[in-house]
């Protein structure tokens, strides 16, 4: 039960996430953005993110990251998979971490 409760918050947090990078795809297809997660990194730094990295590299280099700290997402690259007997694209959310999150 708890299992799908937290699939259902996934997909919810998934499809918000598309809601808000739907500006900036639109800036993608006219050319005025390489890809959306150059706008979701300008941002991020408006926010005063100067460096992100995914939790496994912050503790690669022997940094914790913060209790409550929250993630930052970024689009991963095109994934395809087989779930239930049927073929899916899509993009996987990545979460990052800031330099501000860690000590």
């Amino acid at each position: 039960m708890k299992q799908n409760k937290n699939f259902e918050k996934s997909r919810e947090n998934y499809k918000n996430f598309q809601a808000f990078c739907e500006p900036f795809l639109k800036l993608k297809k006219e050319g005025k953005t390489e890809t959306v997660n150059d706008c979701l990194i300008a941002v991020y730094k408006q926010q005063g993110t100067t460096v992100l990295k995914k939790y496994e590299d912050w503790r690669a280099e022997g940094k914790r990251i913060k209790k409550g700290a929250k993630g930052f997402y970024l689009w991963g690259q095109k994934e395809t998979k087989v779930i239930n007997n049927q073929i899916v694209t899509f993009y996987p959310m990545l979460v990052y971490f800031s330099d501000k999150q860690v000590f």
